[in-house]
């Protein structure tokens, strides 16, 4: 950590306001973690390019996986086309500023509309603490992210308004839903003769999933999200429980949701992605590029299912099998080998390197759910 970096981070908790203005007056570059204690000991991450904000989310997200979730909140046809070409075109894939001019080439998207989704989403993060006192930690964080060839960022003072006026509309529901962090649960949903919301609910309102946990997982604005549950919740479909089970996942985080854990080792990031893009909605998913990397999240985290490619660098798939096969409490972990060929040898391999299954790349979606549905 710098000299300047010290001096920034001198007061340990701040709210998130007052830290911001500091990192303009000091024109800050890096990544911070915070956390507040009032909700769960909720974290998040924000990053500052030259002072201003220019991203911030729930976690440390790769650059692939957040152009993905811009060109998907643009609504835009071809996402997985215009992904992949910008993966192929850039020089450094772990450039988002990069991929997200890649994308631009294809004129299907501006650096404008990116800016303005950029700063609706840091808006709907930032109103959830804005006014609360965090514990502040810089972190290392790679997000290179900043808007336009001029490569700028958002001033706290020009968000600050806009949450203001979400604020005004919060308190309209405040008798219904007081917040964000509250739980709905299933009352009864005999009579709802919306199929698409009968099936959402059964999805999603669980009794464990916050308001916010729901709008992150499918990248709504909980503000929306809230708006679109209050007619169901006033006509008793839905109600709130208003103490949260408290599920601590490590990483200094606690969160409301326990979701099985899937891990993905592939050094293909669009493999990755499109895996975990398919997976996130009922499934945390963790991504490795080598297995030097996968191993290490083994030893950490108590994974469901493993996905893995057979063709890596150094330790192939059917090696990193072996080793999994080896460790006394992941024997029984199922593993999925992906493979671009087709062939009997390869899966005889696979079966006698202890393999629980053996899909083609890319696979489809349908096919990841179902093998995933069918062993976790």
């Amino acid at each position: 950590m710098s000299s300047t970096s010290l001096q920034i981070l001198s007061h340990s908790a701040q709210d998130p306001v007052t830290l911001s203005q500091q990192m303009k007056a000091k024109a800050f570059t890096g990544s911070l973690r915070l956390t507040h204690k009032e909700h769960l000991y909720e974290s998040c991450i924000i990053v500052y390019h030259c002072g201003d904000i220019v991203y911030m989310d729930t976690s440390a997200k790769q650059p692939l996986e957040i152009l993905d979730i811009i060109l998907k909140k643009l609504n835009l046809k071809f996402r997985d086309a215009i992904v992949d070409f910008a993966s192929k075109r850039c020089q450094n894939i772990n450039s988002l500023h990069e991929l997200i001019s890649c994308a631009i080439v294809t004129n299907s998207v501006t650096w404008d509309q990116v800016k303005a989704l950029m700063k609706q989403r840091i808006t709907t993060f930032l109103e959830r603490i804005f006014d609360k006192v965090c514990e502040v930690e810089q972190i290392v964080y790679n997000c290179d992210i900043a808007y336009g060839n001029d490569k700028t960022g958002f001033n706290i003072n020009d968000i600050l308004p806009e949450i203001h006026r979400r604020q005004l509309i919060w308190q309209k529901y405040a008798s219904i839903v007081e917040s964000g962090y509250l739980v709905p649960i299933i009352k009864n949903l005999d009579g709802i003769t919306d199929k698409r919301m009968c099936e959402h609910f059964k999805s999603w309102v669980n009794g464990e999933r916050s308001f916010f946990n729901i709008a992150d997982a499918i990248e709504v604005d909980p503000l929306s999200l809230v708006a679109t549950y209050a007619p169901w919740i006033t006509q008793g479909f839905i109600a709130i429980r208003r103490e949260p089970k408290i599920v601590n996942l490590g990483v200094g985080s606690v969160r409301q949701v326990e979701m099985p854990m899937i891990l993905v080792v592939d050094d293909s990031v669009i493999i990755q992605t499109m895996i975990k893009r398919h997976l996130c909605e009922e499934y945390e998913v963790f991504c490795a590029s080598n297995v030097a990397e996968a191993m290490e999240i083994l030893d950490k985290k108590q994974i469901s299912l493993i996905f893995s490619d057979v063709n890596m660098d150094e330790v192939d798939g059917f090696q990193f099998c072996k080793m999994v096969r080896k460790i006394s409490h992941l024997r029984e972990v199922p593993i999925i080998l992906l493979t671009a060929k087709d062939g009997l040898i390869n899966k005889a391999i696979g079966h006698l390197v202890g393999a629980t299954e053996y899909l083609i790349k890319p696979p489809t979606k349908s096919k990841i759910l179902s093998v995933v549905k069918e062993y976790v």
